[in-house]
């Protein structure tokens, strides 16, 4: 049961498990990637298993009864492991795919949608991989295990593509994002590591050049570095998922020996009792604060609408942006009355999404229909 070790991935999220032993390929899993504004679905060499075949490979031949696809494969050689990235359609029909592909292994490892449908992607690779599907942006590992960061868009244009340089490896776990489209990467490294991929030296160190630490290194959309936090500990230690929660930010992970989980000044020192142990953490991130989200007291009337949609609320003056489904602003205004009416007749038929925000930056969504 996956859902146990993925909870954030797998809960209410429909998954599938192959395995095709007799030509030689380990499928893993068929992940939903939920967005307010996105109906696809997105098939990725998870950590637990990758494509490994020899090539070339017709994947739809791997995929029986799943999808039809009708791309060919091609891995660098039969015993390396290569990430590859499949889109499809809320019908389950191919959309696009994308790989990353070295002479050594490297891994997908977690990915999220922002809200402008970019599909922000990290995971591990080592050597020479071009990160750009229709071009090349070449990114070099320097011989060792390194985090990548990886944006495309809905079209598999490449948005932007970096990398945590260290003197040891590093490995990342879990990508997230905010309601600011800033991106918090959590994972382990090993000696020193430079978390800022723009071009300033920005390095965090580990508590022993010979056992791994956690870290959480929070970026802009562009991928500028914010901040960076590290755990000490006298045994290995690790981030394993990230959660966010209007200003908090919660960490998931392991560790064994003692571990120091405050990484500001003062500290909070735990003991795991013989073997590796689990933790949380929760951070204040006073960046997030600055939007509530469900702080704004409003009713939409009728829903489903055909043609007016009403908002009634105590507000004096607010603005609204309509989303469609697939993350377009297609209708923007502001109110300076407690009740304001907006004309959706135009609108296709379909699920939206309204956003309210207020003078004072309090924001609340709403979803509705159009009939």
């Amino acid at each position: 049961n996956l859902s146990a070790f993925f909870p954030r991935l797998f809960l209410g999220i429909p998954t599938l498990i192959q395995q095709h032993s007799s030509s030689n390929l380990a499928l893993s899993l068929l992940v939903r990637v939920w967005s307010e504004f996105s109906r696809y679905y997105y098939l990725l060499a998870a950590p637990i298993n990758f494509f490994k075949f020899s090539p070339p490979y017709s994947l739809s031949t791997a995929l029986t009864d799943t999808v039809s696809l009708t791309e060919e494969l091609e891995a660098t050689s039969e015993a390396i492991l290569d990430a590859s990235l499949v889109k499809l359609d809320n019908s389950g029909a191919f959309v696009w795919s994308a790989f990353l592909q070295s002479a050594n292994d490297n891994s997908i490892t977690d990915l999220v949608l922002d809200s402008n449908n970019d599909l922000v992607i990290v995971g591990n690779y080592n050597g020479n991989v071009n990160f750009n599907p229709a071009g090349s942006f070449v990114l070099n590992s320097a011989s060792r295990f390194v985090t990548f960061i990886w944006k495309l868009d809905v079209n598999r244009n490449l948005v932007a593509a970096g990398q945590f340089e260290s003197g040891g490896a590093n490995y990342c776990n879990a990508v997230e994002i905010d309601v600011n489209n800033d991106i918090y990467i959590g994972g382990k490294f090993r000696g020193g590591m430079d978390v800022d991929i723009t071009g300033v030296s920005n390095v965090i160190n580990s508590s022993n050049g010979s056992i791994y630490d956690a870290y959480l290194v929070k970026l802009n959309s562009a991928l500028g570095h914010v901040y960076s936090k590290k755990l000490d500990s006298s045994n290995e230690d690790e981030i394993k998922d990230i959660l966010i929660n209007n200003a908090n930010v919660f960490t998931f992970g392991v560790f064994q020996g003692t571990i120091d989980l405050n990484p500001d000044a003062a500290t909070q020192y735990v003991t795991s009792n013989g073997d590796y142990d689990i933790f949380m953490q929760r951070f204040t991130d006073a960046t997030l604060s600055s939007t509530s989200f469900s702080a704004v007291d409003f009713q939409i009337y009728p829903n489903p609408t055909s043609s007016i949609l009403n908002i009634n609320t105590d507000l004096n003056n607010f603005n609204y942006s309509i989303y469609s489904i697939d993350g377009k602003i297609v209708r923007q205004g502001n109110s300076q009355i407690n009740q304001t009416s907006i004309d959706v007749s135009s609108l296709i038929s379909g699920i939206y999404m309204l956003d309210v925000l207020t003078e004072n930056n309090e924001r609340s969504i709403q979803k509705f229909i159009k009939k």
